[in-house]
Parts: C-alpha cells; structure tokens; sequence
C-alpha cells in the first residue's frame, strides 16, 4: 500500500502539475521589504491582476508598486497597491491592477 502511496505521489502529481497547462511566473519581494522583515507566503495573477498575501513582523503605512519584467529584466508594466497600513505582526492580501495593455506573454516576473 505504501508503494502505491508514493508511486501517486510521484508519478501522478507531477502529471497533474503540468496538465493544468499554465506557466506559472515568480514573483520576488524587494530588497527594501524583506529588510523591513515583510514576507510573502502567496500569490495569484488572473486577468492582469496581481493578489500577493503579505505578512510584517514591524508596522508600516504606505503604497507598494508591483513591476512586471520582460526577459532582458526591462519593465514592461507597473501597478501600485491602494494606501495600506499594516499593524505589527499583521497580515493582509494586497491587490495590484496592471494595466488592461499589458501583454502577459512577455512578463518574466514580477517584482
């Protein structure tokens, strides 16, 4: 029974990873944000909007930008958050609204 166990495990997962037939591209906290001790344990890009789940160890107030990037690491596309305003230790999901001209199939990544 274990053998089957991880004979699912490894063959069929996998399997179903790549059926879902869509790439998924990274995203990366600057430099600035993880310094302030903010981390990201989740993401989600559907129909040029970015969600990103954030959580702070120290309060902060402000606006974030997400820039989209093309392969040669140029910026093809930019949004920025609503005015957030996290508490210590606070955790919120963050919506980032590109532009309805920006052609996904060039992005790279997401910074």
């Amino acid at each position: 029974m274990d053998k089957v166990k991880l004979f699912a495990t490894l063959v069929l997962f996998p399997l179903l990873l790549v059926s879902c037939g869509e790439e998924v591209i990274p995203v990366t906290l600057s430099k600035e944000l993880t310094d302030k001790k903010v981390t990201m344990t989740n993401f989600k890009m559907e129909n040029k909007n970015l969600s990103i789940y954030l959580t702070a160890e120290k309060a902060f107030q402000g606006q974030l930008v997400a820039k989209a990037m093309n392969a040669k690491s140029l910026e093809v596309g930019r949004a920025v958050s609503p005015e957030l305003d996290f508490a210590d230790d606070d955790a919120k999901s963050v919506e980032f609204k590109f532009d309805a001209k920006l052609d996904e199939t060039i992005v790279t990544k997401y910074l």
